[in-house]
């Protein structure tokens, strides 16, 4: 699960030399570009709450009329509570329409949170270069770090770490031109993840998936 320095470090190396050569030619080409987004959601159920945020900011620079490399960095945080039961029953009932222990000594709760940073580098390929609307397809390699934390019933937190190797991102959206500057930026990205359960500390690899819904600002 840990990538190597050596690895990391000409992927860097790829990065900067790519940047180079970009520095050289935007000059004479349309410009940079940097977009931000920020998301958060909360879902209540019966003795559940799961929130989630997400951030993300990229700089994306111009090779040509339908071409542009982009490096870009996110980080995500995710909470579930769960309010379970005493395993030796309990003396007093969980109210169902709460998510939350209603009685002190009704409930154990098991906080479990992940936080996600990521960093990405890759091509975007426009489909079609509109006055208003540009689709496009993009393709890089991503790396993602990983810390799962639980508690139980405000005790000492278990705190597990993970990360990626290099591994390929396919994404595609939508960019709708606002005005000269400003445009709105729609994304969705699929990328392989890490995931781990509490009380198992085996890592497994899963898919993550996300939407994003950005400001993007042209720089001339």
């Amino acid at each position: 699960m840990k990538l190597s320095n050596h690895r990391y470090h000409s992927l860097m190396s790829l990065c900067f030399a790519t940047l180079g050569m970009v520095g050289v030619t935007t000059s004479s080409l349309a410009g940079v570009s940097v977009t931000g987004s920020v998301s958060t959601s909360t879902t209540n159920v019966p003795l559940q709450i799961t929130t989630m945020q997400y951030g993300t900011a990229g700089v994306d620079f111009d090779l040509g009329q339908y071409i542009r490399f982009g490096l870009n960095y996110g980080v995500q945080l995710s909470t579930t509570s769960v309010y379970q039961p005493p395993a030796g029953g309990s003396n007093g009932s969980a109210n169902l329409a709460d998510p939350t222990c209603p009685t002190v000594g009704s409930c154990v709760s098991v906080v479990n949170k992940t936080v996600i940073t990521e960093r990405g580098s890759g091509f975007t390929l426009i489909l079609w270069a509109g006055e208003i609307f540009m689709p496009y397809v993009t393709v890089g390699g991503v790396v993602k770090n990983y810390t799962f934390t639980t508690q139980v019933n405000d005790g000492t937190a278990e705190e597990r770490k993970g990360q990626t190797p290099v591994s390929v991102s396919l994404g595609g959206g939508l960019v709708c031109r606002l005005n000269r500057d400003f445009s709105l930026k729609m994304n969705a990205q699929i990328s392989p993840g890490v995931t781990m359960s509490p009380g198992d500390p085996t890592p497994r690899m899963t898919w993550d998936k996300k939407n994003t819904f950005g400001l993007t600002y042209q720089i001339r």
